[in-house]
């Protein structure tokens, strides 16, 4: 089985996963992304991919240059990226959307 997770999940991973602060949201916010990390390396242990695309990862640098200071942004992106890997077959989906959207029926 093949897991692509997108822009929001991963802003939510790296939102989640560097949060300091104290409050009741935030400690929850911080589990929560904890919780899914550890599903996507259980998926990986039985064999599944766990991807993110070429897209997201463009995404989220063009977020961390436009939020916060760049380096400390940067480098929780680059954190989060690790253990997933990248699924860079957009060039298809995006060049050629109706033979992208065949092929995804045939399979």
């Amino acid at each position: 089985m093949i897991y692509l997770l997108d822009t929001d999940i991963m802003i939510f991973l790296v939102r989640g996963l560097k949060t300091r602060r104290r409050t009741k949201h935030h400690r929850a916010m911080r589990q929560q992304a904890r919780q899914l990390v550890e599903r996507c390396k259980q998926a990986q242990s039985r064999g599944d991919s766990v991807d993110i695309s070429a897209i997201t990862v463009s995404e989220l640098e063009y977020g961390g240059r436009r939020s916060g200071p760049y380096e400390t942004e940067i480098e929780a992106v680059r954190k989060i990226l690790l253990p997933f890997d990248l699924y860079d077959d957009d060039r298809v989906a995006c060049a050629e959307p109706e033979r992208a959207k065949g092929e995804r029926r045939q399979n």
